[in-house]
């Protein structure tokens, strides 16, 4: 018997490495986050977590339509917040042409990939938490652990919905080097066990 041929694309890769083969239905995250904490950027009065869920096939789909989407506007490194202020590959574009890149973005997102998730959390909610009364030992979760929580009982909500995933397995990818990253992981490891 042959086995199938390893993909070359990165979801393939990543697919392959997670499960020690090639199994393109099985159900997998990449999950990149970006977020303001408080005391990083002044002002910050929201912060956010977001992310998608899909098995290898609707990534391998995504990522060849958002590749041809960059390359036809000329984009190379996508921030929501460059395309709002008009700064790196989106320096010097009209209203009408960031609009017209963020729908055809959006419709390729809507028509490739499983499901979305995201989290908010006001400063001033952390604040309030941060403040309420915590016995010694007590491990107070930072504002991207609970907004990681948050996005992770979504995600293993929607899961456990899929009449074909009986046996779900999930990986998370996320964004290396946040100063709160251990806590996404220690989080991640409870929620599995």
């Amino acid at each position: 018997m042959n086995a199938p041929l390893r993909p070359s694309d990165f979801i393939g890769e990543l697919c392959t490495a997670l499960a020690h083969r090639w199994e393109p239905e099985r159900r997998f995250m990449v999950f990149t986050v970006y977020l303001d904490e408080s005391g990083r950027h002044a002002g910050a009065a929201v912060s956010v977590m977001a992310g998608f869920v899909s098995d290898a096939r609707q990534w391998g789909k995504y990522e060849k339509r958002v590749g041809k989407l960059f390359k036809r506007y000329g984009v190379k490194v996508f921030h929501a917040i460059d395309v709002r202020r008009g700064h790196g590959d989106f320096k010097g574009w009209t209203v009408d042409r960031k609009i017209e890149f963020l729908d055809n973005f959006q419709h390729i997102i809507n028509e490739t990939l499983e499901s979305g998730v995201a989290a908010f959390i006001r400063d001033d909610d952390y604040k309030y938490y941060s403040g309420l009364y915590w016995p010694k030992r007590t491990r107070r979760d930072s504002k991207y652990t609970i907004m990681f929580r948050a996005c992770l009982a979504q995600i293993v909500d929607y899961i456990g919905q899929i009449p074909q995933a009986k046996e779900p397995r999930l990986h998370g990818v996320l964004e290396d080097g946040h100063i709160n990253a251990g806590d996404a992981v220690r989080n991640y490891k409870m929620v599995r066990r």
